[in-house]
């Protein structure tokens, strides 16, 4: 005999709910002044994330042997 879970209404509904946060995903170009490379921050980064000149972001970068490098960029405020 097959014992199969039947599934209620609510739990199929959670299932298949839509994620409750919105992202985004852009793309920038660095250039180079020959002393850093240099990242132009798009502008909807900047308005969600409210960036103006002066604060601070975190470069984190994990290299582990046999794995593919992890960069992992994060504002900091202070």
């Amino acid at each position: 005999m097959i014992n199969k879970k039947l599934r209620g209404l609510d739990e199929i509904k959670n299932e298949i709910e839509e994620p409750k946060y919105d992202y985004l995903e852009k793309f920038a170009t660095m250039s180079d002044d020959d002393k850093s490379l240099l990242i132009r921050i798009p502008q909807e980064i900047r308005n969600k994330f409210n960036l103006k000149a002066g604060d601070k972001i975190r470069f984190y970068a994990k290299f582990e042997e046999e794995k593919k490098p992890e960069l992992i960029i994060e504002v900091v405020r202070c």
